[in-house]
């Protein structure tokens, strides 16, 4: 036995990936999904994966199985990953970049956005408080599975309402600064899902650490209808 190398986690991942791409790809874009994930193993503890292939493997037929479940690995949903010319890796760097900005959303960028989002009107106010209702229930309860009711752009869309505005174009300062309003999209969320927003940071590397400690699982290569 000493003469075998030691299989590490990462191993593992990396053949379980393997197996998944040969039986789960129909076309290119899904195997640049997989190539992509497979270049990214360091970052996804072995459970998550597994968890994630064993969703999709359930799906296969469904062309949507992978973009549903992106959630199992951390992260959000995101519609164009699989779209033709699109560059997977970048993708999913840029979802994971997204998810760090979620937990550290500042007390004035929660208030941008909630003034954003009394702004906004019929279809796309329902749209944008439900996505920030579920960054907030994300960050205060740690459940995975919130972030599959989290579209990419969505998400984008809110966090780029919570930056401030470049100097040079913010208007001319008036008697009372909306800014220290309660906002109508803010003030209408439940106050708990505020005060748990405010230990965000760190919630999400907390939740792997509890995936990454269960016992490793023993890899099977599965057989399309084993």
């Amino acid at each position: 036995m000493a003469d075998f190398d030691e299989l590490t986690p990462r191993d593992l991942a990396q053949h379980l990936i393997e197996v998944a791409e040969r039986q789960l790809t129909d076309n290119d874009p899904q195997t640049q999904f997989w190539t992509a994930l497979q270049a990214d193993t360091a970052a996804l503890p072995l459970p998550m994966l597994e968890d994630f292939v064993r969703a999709v493997y359930a799906r296969r037929e469904d062309p949507t199985a992978i973009i549903d479940n992106l959630w199992q690995l951390g992260l959000l949903r995101d519609k164009a990953i699989l779209d033709r010319g699109q560059n997977v890796t970048e993708r999913l760097e840029r979802n994971r970049e997204l998810i760090e900005d979620m937990g550290q959303l500042s007390e004035q960028s929660r208030r941008r956005i909630g003034t954003v989002l009394a702004k906004a009107k019929g279809e796309e106010a329902d749209r944008l408080r439900r996505a920030f209702a579920a960054i907030l229930d994300f960050y205060s309860r740690g459940q995975l599975e919130t972030l599959g009711r989290l579209e990419l752009v969505t998400v984008e869309q809110l966090l780029e309402a919570g930056r401030p505005l470049p100097a040079s174009a913010r208007p001319e300062p008036s008697p009372v600064d909306p800014e220290l309003v309660e906002p109508a999209g803010v003030a209408e969320l439940p106050q708990p899902y505020l005060d748990e927003f405010e230990t965000a940071p760190g919630l999400v590397g907390r939740s792997r650490a509890n995936i990454s400690s269960r016992p490793l699982p023993t890899v099977r290569e599965q057989r399309p209808g084993g």
